[in-house]
C-alpha cells in the first residue's frame, strides 16, 4: 500500500520548556482548510518522525509518538494544558501502554467487542460520544471501505457502511473523526490516481456527509 508521508520542518525546542499558550491548539490558530505544521518545535521536528497525535475530548491533554534519531522505537509523549500553558507530562516507560489506552482503546479491545468480532478492522477513530469510525482494507488491491457504529445503551450497534462521499477510490484508510462528529478526515487514492491524498468531509444539517 502506498502511504502518505507528512514532512515536519521546524526548529527544535526542548521539551523541558513550558509553553505559554492562550488556546488549546498550542498557540496556533484554530484549524482551517489549509494544512499547516502542528506545533512546530514542540511536536514537529526535523530529525524525528512524529505520528498519531491524539487529543482528549476536553483538549486538556494530547499524546503523540516520536521515532527516528536516538528514538530507536516509537516513543510516547504526553502534553498537558494547565493555567494556559502546555508542558510535558512525565510518563514512566512501564506506564506507556496504559496511557496509550487512556487516549485510545487498543485495536485488540475493539475487535473483541461483539459486533466487530468477525470484521478485520485495520484502524479506527472514536468521537466524544464513543461512535466508532473504522476501516477494513485489502492491502493487495486496495479494496475496502469505511463504516461506523454508534454506542447505544452501552452497546455498539450493527456497523453501517458510510456513503460514497467517503467510500470512493482505493486504500480508504486512517480516519479521524472530530470530537463532535462535525467533520471527518481520511486518506484514499481516487480513481485515476496512484498516490493517496488526505480528504475532509463535513457533516450536513440532515446528518449526511
Amino acid at each position: 500500500m502506498k502511504r502518505t508521508k507528512l514532512l515536519l520542518l521546524i526548529c527544535v525546542i526542548s521539551f523541558n520548556t513550558v509553553f505559554a499558550q492562550e488556546n488549546p491548539y498550542v498557540g496556533l490558530n484554530p484549524p482551517g482548510l489549509t494544512p499547516e505544521l502542528f506545533a512546530p518545535g514542540m511536536v514537529a521536528t526535523e530529525e524525528h518522525l512524529e505520528t498519531v497525535v491524539t487529543f482528549l475530548p476536553d483538549m486538556k491533554e494530547f499524546s503523540f509518538t516520536r521515532s527516528g534519531g536516538h528514538y530507536k522505537e516509537p516513543t510516547l509523549f504526553v502534553m498537558q494544558h494547565n493555567n494556559n500553558q502546555w508542558s510535558k507530562k512525565s510518563i514512566l516507560p512501564t506506564d506507556a501502554i496504559k496511557y496509550e489506552e487512556y487516549f485510545m482503546p487498543s485495536l485488540s479491545e475493539i475487535r473483541s467487542l461483539e459486533p466487530f468480532k468477525d470484521i478485520p478492522i485495520i484502524g479506527f477513530s472514536i468521537s466524544s460520544n464513543r461512535t466508532l469510525y473504522f476501516y477494513v482494507l485489502d492491502f493487495n488491491d486496495g479494496s475496502g471501505h469505511m463504516s461506523y457504529s454508534r454506542l447505544i445503551n452501552g452497546n455498539y450497534e450493527k456497523p453501517q457502511k458510510m456513503s460514497k462521499a467517503i467510500n470512493t477510490g482505493k486504500y480508504i484508510a486512517h480516519p479521524f473523526i472530530a470530537p463532535d462528529e462535525s467533520y471527518l478526515l481520511w486518506d484514499a487514492e481516487k480513481e485515476g490516481e496512484n498516490t493517496p491524498d488526505i480528504y475532509i468531509n463535513f457533516r450536513q444539517k440532515d446528518g449526511s456527509w
